[in-house]
């Protein structure tokens, strides 16, 4: 029997969702954990069909991310211009995100089936003194970019006095096994209140949902970013 090629990620996840409903071995936003967790304001489902937008109109910016799913391009009956249905999946639930006339001409190029996508909008008014709202999009970017570009630095503190060498030891292997493009910091607070900061100098590190999820499991160990 000829050897198969392996799938690739993204279409080897597909094929388990497809055939079985749920993302099953990973999901396709794992990678960008730190991303969704900590600079997306909303999520997915608050900007589809039966979104209050006089209520999301209320932030200042409106940033949200996932996976895009699927594609529908349509044209107006009216005037014959095409749009665009996008359906996108993040890590809570699944939305559709309608685009029409020039925003549709503008970014229907990032608007792609598998692309993992950043979005950055503002919810305001359709008109002049209008009490109708729509969500305006500012920008898109592809989520590998706002990764390596905009997470610079990453800081794990821990408490000295409950963490022992084996929580250290396991720590230190995953961050040798992750090596990427993240500044990585370590904030260390003693017993009696004094914290000192230290600068992972070896090699900067890739901050993906394993890692994320070992400092969720331990009791005395957060993290921040930049």
């Amino acid at each position: 029997i000829p050897k198969a090629d392996r799938w690739p990620s993204v279409e080897k996840l597909n094929n388990e969702r497809e055939l079985i409903g749920i993302y099953l071995s990973a999901h396709p936003l794992d990678d960008y954990s730190v991303i969704m967790n900590n600079m997306c304001n909303t999520h997915i489902e608050e900007i589809g069909r039966g979104a209050d937008l006089e209520k999301l109109s209320e932030r200042d910016e409106i940033t949200f991310g996932g996976i895009i799913t699927s594609v529908n391009e349509r044209f107006s009956q009216k005037t014959g211009k095409p749009f665009g249905i996008v359906t996108i999946q993040d890590f809570k639930n699944s939305g559709e995100l309608t685009l029409f006339g020039d925003d549709w001409m503008r970014w229907n190029g990032l608007m792609k089936e598998n692309y993992t996508i950043f979005i950055t909008a503002k919810c305001q008014p359709r008109y002049r003194n209008s009490n109708l709202f729509e969500l305006k999009i500012q920008n898109v970017e592809q989520l590998y970019d706002v990764k390596k570009h905009r997470l610079e630095k990453f800081t794990i503190m821990m408490d000295t006095s409950t963490v022992d060498d084996r929580t250290v030891s396991e720590l230190v292997s995953l961050v040798e096994r992750n090596e990427g493009d993240t500044q990585l910091y370590f904030e260390l607070h003693t017993a009696d209140q004094a914290s000192v900061t230290l600068h992972y100098r070896n090699k900067g590190v890739d901050v993906d949902r394993s890692l994320l999820d070992f400092i969720a499991n331990e009791e005395n160990m957060e993290y921040k970013i930049n």
